[in-house]
């Protein structure tokens, strides 16, 4: 925190009304300073000159004016003026005249952030509480900010004490919390707000995926295979078993992308452990929630790791699809193996199509032959007509009529397409015979 103070906001007087000054006669141009906080009954100087206010009587208090200082000569007495601020009342010395209001003190909060975007709140403390118009110590520094006009109040922040040097006047700050406030003094800054604490605006709509995406991992990115080894995702064949999660291990029922050279736009996601690639729509955990890879900013969390750079590029991609819809990658990140378009229904499924389906079950009985099947005759219909607005097009209620459809549809062509090879023959031939046996 700022020369490493302690924010203590301290009062300086317990008292209970601010003087409002104008540098004209009907209350109009706010003064500078603009206000100033009083007790009722003791003398305070202002600008060369000295004001005592008496203990209100029935809502009316009497000013006295002296000149120079509260042992100044007594210019004007029994200046009477209402304290519910409802008064514009004015004192003339000379061919000068200084307007003011009096009216109840106002208090508010001010939020302590220990840099200068209001991000990370100060816990030494995160809040003080102060009044406007009051100047409040702050160990080694000390601050006053004025009532509020159009709900701006300005402030100025002083040296060591109330009556230490000015480092900064004209101090602006926006009072219901929404502008983040920043003082900078050498090299170090403190961050503020006053009255509320900061919200971060929502970030712009994210920008959808270029049509030409195709929804993968970097080819290079590492899997965690069920050993806990790193094992380079290109070689990972259905059959394969890798890791989904810190203690669970997942299926891949086919992967994606193997046998061709296949390029997209990718994001490149840095933290301390690893870098990893993704298509923008690829979605993936951060901050605890599975979300397109373009929502990634630096400061996100991927698991355990924070996120220190996200940069653009372009490369070749691969992407095994597992029976859990999830794998870990290098670095202890997780991610989903689907796009924006379809993660969270694949995601939330809890019976078909993850992870029962006819498709999943023939690859679990014939690995092999579901990858060269997907090879030769899946992946180039997938990649020219990749159902990216089958989700948009139907309604929630028909996408599982439809992945049924789809996963017949796919089946079908499975044993059409090994039944048309010699070995496809005997691979069914074995598991009739199989069957067989297991009725005797």
């Amino acid at each position: 925190m700022l020369l490493a103070i302690t924010f203590l906001l301290l009062q300086t007087a317990a008292a209970q009304y601010t003087v409002h000054f104008f540098d004209d006669g009907t209350c109009g141009t706010a003064s500078s300073p603009p206000s100033k906080g009083i007790t009722m009954g003791e003398c305070f100087a202002i600008d060369g000159a000295a004001m005592t206010f008496s203990v209100p009587d029935g809502g009316i208090t009497l000013a006295t004016l002296q000149t120079g200082s509260c042992t100044g000569e007594v210019i004007g007495d029994n200046l009477d003026c209402k304290v519910d601020g409802t008064e514009c009342c004015a004192i003339t010395a000379g061919d000068e005249t200084v307007s003011y209001k009096v009216a109840p003190t106002e208090t508010t909060t001010m939020y302590f952030y220990d840099d200068g975007e209001c991000k990370t709140q100060s816990t030494d403390p995160p809040t003080g509480t102060f009044q406007y118009g009051y100047c409040s110590d702050l160990g080694e520094l000390a601050f006053l900010y004025a009532t509020p006009v159009d709900g701006v109040s300005v402030g100025s922040i002083l040296l060591s004490s109330c009556d230490g040097q000015v480092l900064g006047s004209g101090l602006d700050c926006k009072v219901d919390g929404s502008e983040c406030c920043a003082l900078t003094i050498g090299d170090e800054t403190v961050a503020y707000t006053i009255g509320a604490g900061y919200t971060h605006p929502s970030p712009p709509p994210s920008p959808a995926a270029p049509a030409d995406d195709k929804p993968c991992f970097a080819r290079d990115t590492f899997a965690i295979d069920a050993n806990g080894e790193a094992v380079a995702m290109a070689s990972l064949k259905a059959g394969d078993y890798v890791m989904d999660g810190p203690d669970s291990y997942t299926r891949v029922i086919v992967n994606q992308h193997a046998q061709v050279s296949l390029k997209s736009s990718l994001l490149r996601i840095g933290t301390e452990a690893a870098t990893i690639g993704l298509t923008p729509d690829h979605v993936l955990a951060v901050d605890g929630k599975f979300v397109p890879a373009r929502n990634v900013v630096v400061g996100s969390m991927l698991s355990e790791g924070e996120v220190l750079s996200v940069t653009s590029t372009s490369g070749e991609v691969i992407n095994p699809l597992t029976a859990s819809g999830k794998i870990l990658t290098q670095g202890g990140i997780l991610s989903s193996t689907y796009p924006e378009w379809i993660a969270d229904y694949m995601l939330s499924s809890v019976l078909f199509p993850l992870p029962i389906s006819l498709s999943n079950l023939l690859s679990y009985l014939f690995p092999e032959a579901t990858q060269n099947y997907y090879d030769a005759a899946i992946e180039g219909f997938v990649t020219r007509y990749h159902p990216t607005h089958l989700k948009a097009a139907l309604p929630r209620a028909l996408l599982p009529v439809a992945f049924l459809l789809g996963d017949l549809a796919v089946s079908a062509g499975f044993v059409g397409f090994n039944l048309a090879s010699a070995k496809g023959l005997c691979a069914v031939a074995a598991v009739a015979a199989a069957a067989k046996t297991g009725k005797k």
